[in-house]
């Protein structure tokens, strides 16, 4: 039997989101809504660009999607098959725009990747898995040796991506993954993102207020505002031809 080619890998459809009350006497109608009917869908391979103003809700919408919270309303479908809440075999990661929040700072960055091998490579050989894991982020195998702190942002990253490629991930969603980084770090991860993207052929959702490095990165970008979707364009599109006056106005403030 031939199965039908899946075009997209990830749709989100009518997706809001209200968080929910802390204060239990809390009426209804003043919960604020952060999303509201997201619909959208990821093609296999792709690389894909959220951008808005803080507060947009670009991240809580990252956060849904890999189930860190849920949706108040709506669906997640993933190779054709509904989820809610984490994906059943975890095909679905989120990296943290801060690197402590996913690692202790007491353990050894070889502890911290052995728990990951644990779960998914018991029966391997642990030094060949994390060299083969570290070449493919372009980490040195010292590198295992040093605590966190001992490692400059952009290699705490990199130790973090390559624990999220561990499990064998289709779709990673990066936070803000450029914050606080130098240009040339800048540059050292877009091509890694590139080549990650060709070599294992991942597909990638990127949010990031960044919109020059959107362009280069993404083949398409939505635009969020006030937790709705503004447009989704082509990237090469983003400083030609944006359709809508909140997008123009965004791209005015970049140039």
């Amino acid at each position: 039997m031939i199965l039908p080619e899946i075009k997209h890998i990830l749709e989100l459809r009518n997706i809001s989101y209200t968080p929910p009350k802390v204060d239990l006497k809390q009426k209804e109608n003043t919960d604020s809504l952060i999303l509201n009917n997201i619909s959208f869908g990821i093609e296999h391979g792709e690389i894909f660009g959220i951008t808005g103003e803080s507060g947009s809700g670009k991240t809580t919408l990252g956060r849904i999607i890999c189930g860190l919270i849920n949706q108040t309303s709506g669906e997640k479908v993933f190779f054709g098959e509904k989820f809610y809440g984490i994906h059943p075999d975890r095909s679905i990661q989120f990296l943290f725009q801060n690197y402590s929040a996913s690692h202790d700072p007491s353990q050894k960055n070889r502890d911290a990747l052995k728990e990951v091998f644990a779960l998914k490579q018991p029966n391997s050989n642990f030094d060949e898995f994390a060299k083969r894991l570290l070449h493919k982020v372009k980490l040195n195998e010292n590198v295992l040796e040093l605590f966190p702190y001992e490692l400059s942002g952009g290699q705490q990253q990199r130790l973090a991506l390559a624990k999220i490629l561990a499990l064998n991930p289709k779709l990673i969603i990066l936070d803000e993954p450029f914050a606080s980084q130098d240009v040339t770090a800048q540059h050292e991860l877009i091509d890694l993102l590139l080549d990650l993207n060709r070599t294992e052929k991942l597909t990638i959702i990127c949010i990031s207020h960044d919109l020059f490095i959107l362009r280069k990165l993404c083949s398409r970008i939505m635009i969020m505002n006030h937790g709705q979707i503004v447009e989704i364009l082509r990237s090469d599109e983003l400083f030609t031809n944006p359709k809508r006056d909140y997008t123009k106005l965004l791209v005015r403030s970049f140039v």
